[in-house]
């Protein structure tokens, strides 16, 4: 699967996406008030402007954040593989990750608390399908890659 249908939450947020969207299929507003009367053409519509966002957001996408209380996963998304950085605890339940702030200073103090995975591979079926899996099955977040980039340069020097 590369993506669902969007939320009507997501649908209010990218109003103007989809005002676009529609533009560019010839409908103006009071052409879309009338199909949304078609109930299944209306739907048919939704479907196609969420899969060319996801599609859009899965293309563009270059860095993931995976964050939870039991550990921290930062993907970097190349053309042909998948870069992860993963920090754990050596021992579970140790620390919240979602303290950002303490599992840094901790780091910083106690490094030998934690456990740094790294790691790479092809994207298995394909980059859309991975990358949107993580993002929908998984919650990772789409990020700017800050973190990942600067573990990589801590690691690196």
């Amino acid at each position: 699967m590369t993506h669902r249908r969007l939320t009507i939450e997501e649908l209010t947020a990218l109003e103007s996406d989809f005002v676009k969207f529609l533009a560019l299929q010839g409908i103006d507003a009071p052409g879309w008030l009338k199909i949304k009367e078609d109930h299944e053409r209306s739907e048919l519509l939704i479907d196609e402007f969420s899969r060319l966002t996801w599609l859009r957001i899965v293309e563009n996408t270059r860095y993931l954040e995976e964050i939870d209380s039991t550990g921290i996963k930062l993907y970097k998304c190349e053309d042909d593989q998948i870069f992860l950085i993963g920090i754990y605890a050596e021992q579970e339940g140790t620390y919240d990750f979602l303290a950002m702030d303490v599992i840094f200073q901790a780091m910083k103090t106690n490094p030998e608390h934690f456990r740094v995975v790294r790691g790479y591979k092809a994207y298995s079926p394909d980059r859309h399908g991975e990358i949107f899996k993580l993002i929908h099955a998984n919650n990772a977040h789409v990020s700017q890659g800050q973190l990942y980039e600067h573990l990589t340069a801590t690691a690196s020097s």
